[in-house]
Protein backbone atom coordinates (compact mmCIF):
# COMPACT_ATOMS: atom_id res chain seq x y z
CA UNK A 1 0.00 0.00 0.00
CA UNK A 2 1.30 3.49 -0.95
CA UNK A 3 1.23 6.77 1.50
CA UNK A 4 -1.42 6.96 4.31
CA UNK A 5 -2.04 11.00 4.62
CA UNK A 6 -3.55 11.80 8.16
CA UNK A 7 -3.70 15.57 7.55
CA UNK A 8 -5.10 18.10 4.80
CA UNK A 9 -3.54 18.63 1.70
CA UNK A 10 -4.97 22.09 1.58
CA UNK A 11 -4.77 23.33 4.91
CA UNK A 12 -3.07 20.53 7.39
CA UNK A 13 -6.01 20.18 9.74
CA UNK A 14 -6.81 16.98 11.07
CA UNK A 15 -8.96 14.63 8.57
CA UNK A 16 -11.68 12.19 9.92
CA UNK A 17 -12.57 8.71 8.50
CA UNK A 18 -15.58 9.36 5.91
CA UNK A 19 -15.34 5.47 4.63
CA UNK A 20 -13.16 2.82 5.83
CA UNK A 21 -12.03 0.15 3.98
CA UNK A 22 -13.40 0.67 0.03
CA UNK A 23 -12.45 -1.14 -2.82
CA UNK A 24 -12.65 -0.20 -6.35
CA UNK A 25 -15.27 -2.62 -8.10
CA UNK A 26 -15.33 0.12 -11.28
CA UNK A 27 -11.76 -0.57 -12.44
CA UNK A 28 -10.22 -3.00 -10.64
CA UNK A 29 -7.35 -1.28 -8.98
CA UNK A 30 -5.79 -3.20 -6.04
CA UNK A 31 -6.12 -2.76 -2.94
CA UNK A 32 -8.19 -0.75 0.27
CA UNK A 33 -8.55 2.66 1.22
CA UNK A 34 -10.55 5.08 2.86
CA UNK A 35 -11.81 8.40 2.18
CA UNK A 36 -10.91 11.05 5.00
CA UNK A 37 -12.43 14.44 5.12
CA UNK A 38 -10.93 17.73 6.90
CA UNK A 39 -12.31 18.98 9.47
CA UNK A 40 -11.90 22.67 8.80
CA UNK A 41 -12.18 22.90 5.12
CA UNK A 42 -13.92 20.10 3.96
CA UNK A 43 -11.82 18.58 1.42
CA UNK A 44 -11.95 15.22 0.74
CA UNK A 45 -8.90 12.74 0.07
CA UNK A 46 -8.17 9.26 -0.49
CA UNK A 47 -5.60 7.49 1.59
CA UNK A 48 -3.93 5.42 1.13
CA UNK A 49 -2.21 6.57 -2.12
CA UNK A 50 -2.11 3.62 -4.75
CA UNK A 51 1.42 3.23 -4.90
CA UNK A 52 1.75 3.00 -8.24
CA UNK A 53 -1.56 5.07 -10.41
CA UNK A 54 -0.19 3.84 -13.85
CA UNK A 55 -0.73 0.14 -12.93
CA UNK A 56 -3.79 0.53 -10.80
CA UNK A 57 -5.94 2.29 -13.12
CA UNK A 58 -4.95 0.56 -16.06
CA UNK A 59 -7.92 -0.64 -17.29
CA UNK A 60 -9.50 3.32 -16.87
CA UNK A 61 -12.05 4.06 -19.76
CA UNK A 62 -9.93 7.10 -20.97
CA UNK A 63 -6.67 5.17 -21.26
CA UNK A 64 -7.80 4.01 -25.41
CA UNK A 65 -6.43 1.94 -27.35
CA UNK A 66 -3.48 4.03 -29.66
CA UNK A 67 -3.61 1.22 -32.62
CA UNK A 68 -7.48 1.59 -32.79
CA UNK A 69 -8.47 4.00 -35.90
CA UNK A 70 -10.55 7.00 -34.89
CA UNK A 71 -13.73 7.19 -36.18
CA UNK A 72 -14.29 10.71 -38.46
CA UNK A 73 -16.69 12.38 -36.25
CA UNK A 74 -14.57 12.20 -33.04
CA UNK A 75 -11.38 13.30 -35.64
CA UNK A 76 -13.62 16.20 -36.43
CA UNK A 77 -14.38 16.89 -32.81
CA UNK A 78 -10.91 16.90 -31.56
CA UNK A 79 -9.55 19.50 -34.41
CA UNK A 80 -12.92 21.15 -33.61
CA UNK A 81 -11.63 21.28 -29.72
CA UNK A 82 -8.24 22.34 -30.80
CA UNK A 83 -9.38 24.83 -32.91
CA UNK A 84 -11.19 26.62 -29.95
CA UNK A 85 -8.53 26.58 -27.82
CA UNK A 86 -6.02 27.98 -30.18
CA UNK A 87 -8.56 30.99 -30.58
CA UNK A 88 -9.31 31.46 -26.95
CA UNK A 89 -4.89 31.16 -26.12
CA UNK A 90 -4.44 33.25 -29.45
CA UNK A 91 -2.11 30.35 -31.05
CA UNK A 92 -2.86 30.30 -35.19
Amino acid sequence: MGLNRETCYLCRASGQILHKDMKDHLFGAPGNWNYKSCEACGLIWLTPLPEDTEMSYINYYTHENAEEPKSVTKNKIEKLKTGIAAAAFGYP
